[in-house]
């Protein structure tokens, strides 16, 4: 919405001013495929060359290309559902993998074709030589995990540390949560949900507790000075801890 209608196209954001505490977590909810690999040859969205060979046979050399790309001018949809589904997750040469999930980091790309003459697959991004690429798929055990993970980071930064007070007794200080908004791709497959009620929602309130949530949905998300597609964004809005009266 914008401009008093429905705008196609553009950016629309939110600008906090300097008095406005928040902390900002990304959460990723794909797994990964396979062994991690680094970009040895790369020409704008093409991935030519990972580890020294040809990116297609590495990525996706068990597959039958000749089965698949019989009939001349073969359609997309005559290609493997394992390649239509692919994504892969780009990320800087240390961090591939958190655990189950690919690196906080990476950006999760689909493949958007291939060149078997050429031996390249082709991503919706700029791969650049020296990056990690890694297979992977969205999992919804992942994405599950993935949004606790992140809940459970907030509670550990704002959770009080005991400093000296004036009287020789240790005091708490601390921040507490008053709102949260949630930000979620739209190409991201969710956590299963109904018009009623959405999961990841629930999960994050369970976490958080009785605090005004918003959810929203986006082509891609800004986790710090990256664009992000494929993951979600979760913000709290923090206050310091109220005494006891």
């Amino acid at each position: 919405m914008g401009g008093g209608g429905v705008q196609k196209g553009g950016l629309s954001g939110v600008l906090f001013g300097p008095g406005v505490e928040l902390l900002s977590v990304g959460i990723q909810g794909c797994r990964p495929m396979g062994p991690s690999h680094t970009v040895t040859h790369a020409e704008g969205a093409a991935l030519l060359a990972l580890d020294g060979r040809p990116a297609l046979e590495v990525l996706f050399g068990h597959l039958n290309w000749q089965e698949a790309l019989a009939a001349p001018g073969a359609a997309p949809h005559r290609l493997p559902g394992e390649l239509q589904q692919a994504l892969l997750a780009l990320s800087p040469p240390h961090p591939w993998v958190y655990g189950a999930s690919v690196a906080l980091a990476a950006h999760v790309l689909s493949v958007v074709g291939i060149d078997p003459l050429r031996q390249a697959v082709f991503v919706e991004g700029l791969p650049q030589p020296g990056q990690t690429v890694t297979l992977c798929q969205a999992d919804e055990q992942v994405a599950r995990a993935e949004v606790r993970r992140a809940c459970a980071e907030i509670g550990d930064w704002l959770a009080p540390e005991p400093t000296p007070a004036q009287d020789g007794q240790a005091a708490a200080i601390g921040r507490s949560i008053c709102g949260a908004i949630y930000i979620r791709s739209a190409l991201r497959h969710p956590v299963p949900r109904s018009a009623q009620v959405d999961a990841e929602l629930q999960l994050i309130r369970h976490a958080l507790g009785p605090v005004p949530l918003l959810g929203f949905t986006s082509t891609y998300e800004v986790d710090g000075t990256a664009l992000q597609q494929m993951s979600a964004q979760l913000l709290v809005f923090t206050q310091p801890l109220q005494a006891l009266a």
